[in-house]
């Protein structure tokens, strides 16, 4: 099983020795697959399979999976993981200890996660890992009212930051009246934000995710509204 990703990982291990002192930062999009890329250094090498046994935790102690001697262990993994990961044991010789988690969800959130290599009766932390989570805004829907101008965006995670633009130029962050709120079930964010169209040709919303440093723009454009006078005089 090739993961997807693993070359990039690879990449990674040809510049990086991984220490136990070292907590690498990984990002995560809710619903697709993350690698935890965990490399042995040179040093650490070769493994003999068969008498090894690897297992990654959380910090509250929780299995995410196991391998003995070359062989996935389920009996000790906790619930929350169950179907989510998988290892590809033939990397195992190499010193890959890469573990693809499948699907993220939101929950997964600064979920640190420890490598831990037993063999010769020696337990060693070789990995610690530190998953951000972020989930993708959609693209905002922008609508005239009267006057007022709304924005309005969901399924997003973290708490987005909006932006009003008119002619390539910021309006005021008090002239906007903006709520977010979250989704009790499924903990992403809904974004609604007002601002007074008068006088105003075009206006542009922006959703900005800072996890995934993403921006999710709408422009409208505003037809100025004719006087009645200049309406009643054409009709003359």
């Amino acid at each position: 099983m090739d993961f997807k990703g693993d070359r990039v990982c690879a990449l990674v291990s040809m510049f990086f020795v991984v220490t136990s002192a070292n907590v690498e930062e990984v990002l995560g999009v809710v619903g697709e697959p993350v690698l935890l890329c965990c490399f042995l250094s040179k040093l650490a090498l070769p493994i003999n399979s068969a008498k090894t046994r690897i297992m990654w935790q959380d910090r509250e102690d929780k299995v995410l999976h196991v391998i003995n001697k070359g062989q996935e262990v389920y009996d000790y993994q906790d619930p929350y993981y169950k179907n989510r990961t998988t290892f590809d044991s033939d990397h195992l010789a190499s010193g890959n200890l890469s573990l693809l988690l499948n699907p993220v969800n939101i929950l997964d959130n600064h979920m640190r996660t420890t490598v831990i290599l037993i063999r010769n009766h020696r337990s060693e932390k070789v990995c610690t890992l530190s998953l951000n989570v972020a989930a993708r805004y959609q693209k905002p829907t922008v609508n005239l009212t009267d006057s007022t101008v709304e924005c309005n965006t969901q399924g997003g995670f973290p708490e987005g930051q909006v932006t009003w633009m008119t002619n390539n130029t910021p309006l005021d962050p008090g002239e906007a009246d903006t709520k977010t709120s979250q989704d009790p079930e499924t903990r992403t964010f809904n974004i609604s934000s007002r601002v007074n169209g008068t006088g105003i040709q075009n206006l542009t919303c922006s959703i900005h995710n800072p996890t995934l440093n993403e921006t999710q723009t709408t422009t409208i454009s505003i037809r100025p509204i004719t006087p009645c006078f200049v309406y009643c005089r054409c009709l003359a």
